[in-house]
């Protein structure tokens, strides 16, 4: 199975490179591996929707088996652990829309058909399936924490997800969007986040993935 690998920055894989026996690569580069019966291709995209999509379409035009979106999250479901993993099976560009006075409209209703809500092709029974948001702000300012989670009720959000999964429905690619849980959704407080306990999970979870998977 041929399989292309992306995250948003090389620490969010490095876990996964040193279970594979890679070094990780930059955002200027590339590692190919083989691993039992799958050719596995990983690339750092950049921060961002507008790098995830530019990364995404100058590598879709290979042939990948399966294309997968690594990397960690923040959560607005405190149900959701620190440290755990999730597939984002659900994702929203929550900031496409406009302004109308007090009211904020999606582009639906300003009647666009243009979609902003994205769906995985693929989904592993295992991992909590969550609702996503991707956003180019992260959240950090309690009153438009309280609106977004009125308007679309999300459990995580993510800078690049969304970006992703609109790529792999154009490509039709299947795709897995696999995200582990690094700090609350809330005023901005590192010191209660838990990078590298996400990230150790994060590798750990996806190399079981990967080991799971069949050659189609």
């Amino acid at each position: 199975m041929n399989i292309l690998i992306l995250a948003a920055t090389s620490a969010e894989v490095q876990p996964l490179c040193t279970a594979l026996g890679v070094a990780q690569p930059t955002e200027e580069e590339t590692i190919t591996v083989s691993h039992r019966t799958h050719t596995i291709m990983i690339a750092i995209s950049g921060v961002g929707m507008t790098a995830m999509a530019f990364c995404c379409g100058k590598f879709f035009s290979a042939a990948f088996d399966l294309v997968i979106n690594v990397g960690i999250a923040g959560a607005f479901d405190r149900t959701l652990p620190i440290g755990s993993v999730v597939q984002v099976t659900e994702d929203i560009f929550s900031e496409l829309g406009a302004e109308d006075g007090e009211q904020w409209r999606t582009l639906q209703e300003i009647g666009l058909a243009t979609p902003t809500v994205f769906h995985a092709t693929k989904k592993i029974s295992d991992l909590p399936a969550v609702r996503g948001i991707t956003v180019n702000t992260i959240h950090g300012h309690e009153p438009s924490i309280e609106r977004v989670i009125a308007r679309f009720h999300p459990q995580v959000e993510s800078m690049e997800g969304a970006a992703f999964l609109y790529a792999c429905d154009r490509a039709k690619i299947p795709g897995l969007q696999i995200r582990a849980i690094s700090n609350y959704v809330e005023r901005r407080n590192k010191s209660a986040w838990d990078i590298p306990l996400a990230v150790k999970n994060l590798g750990e979870v996806v190399m079981t993935i990967i080991q799971s998977l069949k050659c189609p």
